[in-house]
C-alpha cells in the first residue's frame, strides 16, 4: 500500500507514492495520462519492495506550472530523488511513456541508476508506430473520464486480455483520475522530437525489456530495437500481452520484474553485446 504525500520540487507541487521494504528503492514512472493509484496492482505484487512513484505534472493530483521536453522529466525525477534522500542508485520501471523518462534519465545520470525495467516502451519519436486509429484515441486524456470509458477505449485498443476480458482492468479503472487536457498536452509535446536511438548503446544499466505480442499501441518490435541497442539487455515477451499487461498479467510480469532486481551479479549475467 503506498503512502501519499506532497512535495515542492522543481517549481511544481508533486504528488507522492511511497511504500516501505527492503532492498534497492525501485522508482516507478507511469504511463502517459496515468496517476498512481493505477499501479496499485504491480505495488501489490511486490509487497517487500521499497517503491517510490509520484505523479507526472499536470497529472493526478500534481501541479503544472510550465510544460517540459523530456530532458526536462529526467531532471525533475533528479530533484525528487535528491528531496527524497537518494543519493545512492536506484532501480527504474518505466511503462510506456514513463520508459521513456527512464532511458533520459539512465544517460544523464548513469550513476544513479542501477537497474532498468522498461514494460511496453519504445525509443520515443522515431519508433514503429502501432495502429493509427488506435494512437489517435491517445491523443486527448478522454478515456480516464470515467472506469466505464476507459473500459470501453481498453477494449478496443490495447489488446492482450484487455480486448476480451475488460474486467481486468475495470476495477483498475475506477481508480483513474481525470488528468489536466494541460498536463497531457505536456507529456506528448515532451515526446515530440525525443530518441533515444543515437544513444542507447551507451546505456550500460543491466535492462529487462518486457513487452506483449499482441499491442496494437506500441508494437512488439519496438522492445526488440530496444533489446538489440541497449548493451546488456534481455528481452522478455508476454505471450498474449498487451499494453496494459501490467494489469491484465500482473503476477507474471512481478515474477519476471522481482526475479531480475534480486539477481547481486547482473552485470555479469548480461554480458555486453558484441
Amino acid at each position: 500500500m503506498l503512502t501519499l504525500e506532497h512535495l515542492d520540487i522543481d517549481g511544481e507541487r508533486l504528488r507522492i507514492g511511497h511504500q516501505p521494504g527492503s532492498g534497492t528503492p525501485l522508482v516507478v514512472c507511469a504511463e502517459l495520462g496515468a496517476n498512481l493509484e493505477m499501479l496499485e496492482p504491480l505495488v501489490q505484487a511486490l509487497p517487500d519492495a521499497e517503491i517510490l512513484t509520484f505523479d507526472a505534472p499536470g497529472i493526478g493530483q500534481s501541479t503544472l506550472h510550465r510544460p517540459r521536453r523530456m530532458r526536462g522529466y529526467a531532471r525533475l525525477l533528479r530533484h525528487l530523488l535528491d528531496a527524497r534522500g537518494y543519493h545512492d542508485a536506484v532501480d527504474l520501471l518505466g511503462v510506456g511513456w514513463g520508459g521513456l523518462v527512464v532511458q533520459a534519465f539512465a544517460h544523464p545520470y548513469s550513476q544513479r541508476a542501477r537497474r532498468l525495467v522498461l514494460v511496453a516502451s519504445s525509443p520515443g519519436h522515431i519508433m514503429f508506430p502501432g495502429r493509427l486509429r488506435h494512437l489517435l484515441r491517445l491523443a486527448t486524456p478522454a478515456r480516464f473520464a470515467s472506469a466505464r470509458r476507459f473500459s470501453e477505449v481498453a477494449v478496443r485498443i490495447y489488446g492482450g486480455r484487455a480486448r476480451h476480458e475488460p474486467e481486468l482492468i475495470r476495477e483498475n479503472a475506477e481508480h483513474a483520475i481525470l488528468p489536466s487536457r494541460r498536463g497531457y498536452m505536456a507529456q506528448l509535446l515532451a515526446v515530440t522530437g525525443f530518441s533515444s536511438l543515437l544513444w542507447l548503446h551507451r546505456l550500460e544499466q543491466p535492462t529487462l525489456i518486457l513487452a506483449g505480442d499482441d499491442d496494437p499501441v506500441v508494437p512488439l518490435v519496438n522492445a526488440r530495437v530496444l533489446n538489440l541497442l541497449i548493451a546488456r539487455s534481455r528481452l522478455q515477451v508476454v505471450k498474449g500481452g498487451g499494453h496494459l499487461l501490467l494489469i491484465t498479467r500482473t503476477d507474471e510480469c512481478a515474477r519476471a520484474i522481482h526475479g531480475f532486481l534480486a539477481r547481486q551479479r547482473s552485470r555479469d549475467e548480461l554480458p555486453i553485446k558484441e
